[in-house]
């Protein structure tokens, strides 16, 4: 188990303005930073009207997870951030399987080695 896989994580949807937008992500990571916050996954998805805005959907981590709600409070605050929303987690996946070939699919597989 690696120690990310235990860092308390918190997924957010910004609705960024558009007439500063590099301005307003880089201020948006700062203080995020500044908040003692770590990113850990950022992505840009445009509105889908014109004018409406950037939406960012940022993840970050914390040793302690009270500094999330620092961190929205801090986010609502910001001139050209026009909203701020938690993005709840998703559900659960399904367990992975093992991906086959299907012109091989039916071609006997290898016994697998007991696990002890």
């Amino acid at each position: 188990m690696s120690a990310q896989a235990s860092t308390p994580a918190l997924q957010l949807a910004l609705l960024l303005d558009q007439h500063d937008l590099i301005g307003t992500i880089e201020w948006t990571l700062a203080t995020a930073r500044r908040t003692g916050l770590g990113l850990a996954a950022m992505t840009l998805v445009p509105g889908t009207l014109p004018g409406t805005g950037q939406w960012l959907r940022v993840t970050v981590t914390a040793e302690e997870p009270a500094l999330f709600s620092l961190l929205v409070k801090r986010l609502e605050n910001g001139v050209d951030v026009r909203e701020v929303a938690v993005v709840e987690e998703p559900a659960a996946q399904p367990e992975a399987t093992t991906a086959r070939r299907r012109d091989t699919a039916t071609a006997a597989a290898p016994a697998a080695a007991p696990v002890h």
